[in-house]
């Protein structure tokens, strides 16, 4: 069903996410779209050991030795483990060096190879030394000094995504997530990101119905992919927002029971939604993951922006848990919906739950709208809080 101007849609069936056509994130093009000013706000972590995460294909950087010694790093890794580690080293005048954990040997864009990334070296020049660009929208961007390019997965020049320091702008293929080693690279728990956060025997407690493709491993993979979800503020922060995330998260699926809306339809309207994002034949768009993602222009602007093909292939996000799972966090950091910030701003920033309710479904359930749906959510989040030992901080209704 569709609010006013084709602006708002409510799902059907399941839950009452609300995903707005104006707020979706445009369409990119991988290897040339430019991300717009950049801020250094995501520090780089200096001193720390880090896994890299590419948003072209969800997959871990590896500098695995056995490939050669002038063989690039590649984008083709299901797990972080020694070849997949880096050190991040101060490098000097606002740069970085990564250090590969297994070897001690520093990453390279290497001009004598094409700017491909190697690791090789075992001192620190100028083809060593990299910018550290936040993108701010829980991914970061490597700028080499060798070449003054981006760092890049180029799909097109092999499978395996090979690293090449070559591009002048960024898009998704120069787009990576981190996390710190143990935050998540091997499977979920422990370190400092949502798993620090959240156990597993908790997040059973607090979901003992639910559907057992909501997986808490996939939970954790895919919140390691926003590394500012859950990592921002103090431990009390950290806790309310996890707490306000799956609150949210279960009033939109009935306590993580459903994968798909029930009211099923094609959910296809071409008058909105990022360019080229029409319909596939045969594909229907209707409420699918954690927040019920529907339509075509939602599905593929979040597709968009996590480097999945959503337009094509909407099933994903009620098969595949880990992007499911992703298609949520999408939602919660990125999009403003019917408010005036992010979910995730709402509770870093100290605005309250409320804001939160306000920005998922503000239209329909806020200012008295839907004061029972309201309460619904505040209940959950009151439990969750409870659970997690937080206090529900101020201005937790709308």
């Amino acid at each position: 069903m569709k609010a006013i101007g084709n602006r708002w849609v409510l799902l059907a069936g399941v839950g009452s996410m609300l995903l707005g056509a104006a707020s979706c994130a445009p369409e990119t093009a991988p290897a040339s779209e430019a991300v717009g000013e950049v801020t250094q706000s995501l520090a780089a972590p200096i001193g720390q050991t880090i896994w890299l995460k590419a948003c072209l294909n969800s997959k871990f950087i590896s500098a695995d030795g056995n490939l050669g010694a002038t063989a690039p790093l590649v984008a083709d890794r299901a797990a972080a483990a020694g070849w997949e580690l880096f050190q991040v080293v101060d490098a000097g005048s606002g740069t970085i060096a990564l250090r590969v954990s297994e070897t001690g040997m520093y990453v390279s864009a290497d001009t004598n190879l094409g700017a491909q990334l190697v690791a090789n070296r075992t001192a620190i020049g100028d083809w060593e030394r990299f910018t550290w660009v936040d993108f701010n929208n829980g991914t970061i961007g490597l700028i080499a000094k060798s070449t003054g390019k981006y760092v890049s997965t180029d799909a097109n020049r092999g499978a395996n995504a090979p690293l090449y320091a070559d591009r002048a702008t960024a898009g998704c293929w120069e787009a990576f997530s981190f996390g710190t080693s143990g935050s998540g690279g091997g499977g979920g728990g422990g370190g400092t990101g949502l798993g620090a956060i959240l156990s597993e025997s908790t997040f059973n407690a607090m979901f003992p119905g639910r559907n057992g493709f909501y997986t808490y491993a996939a939970l954790v993979e895919a919140a390691n992919t926003f590394p500012t979800f859950a990592t921002t503020g103090d431990t009390d922060t950290r806790k309310r927002e996890v707490a306000a995330f799956l609150a949210n998260i279960n009033h939109e699926t009935g306590g993580l029971v459903y994968t798909e809306e029930i009211n099923k339809a094609a959910y296809c309207d071409t008058s909105w939604g990022p360019p080229g994002c029409g319909c596939a034949p045969g594909k229907w768009y209707y409420g699918r993951g954690p927040i019920q993602l529907s339509w075509n222009g939602n599905y593929c602007a979040a597709g968009n922006y996590l480097g999945v093909d959503l337009k094509n292939n909407p099933e994903l996000v009620a098969t595949n848990a880990t992007i499911s799972w992703r298609t949520g966090f999408w939602f919660w950091m990125t999009q403003t919906g019917a408010g005036t910030m992010t979910a995730h701003n709402a509770m870093a920033n100290g605005a309250g739950f409320g804001e939160t309710i306000r920005t998922i479904n503000g239209s329909l359930e806020c200012g008295g709208r839907n004061p029972a749906q309201v309460q619904s959510r505040i209940d959950a989040y009151k439990r969750f809080c409870d659970m997690l030992g937080v206090s529900y901080g101020s201005n937790i209704s709308c």
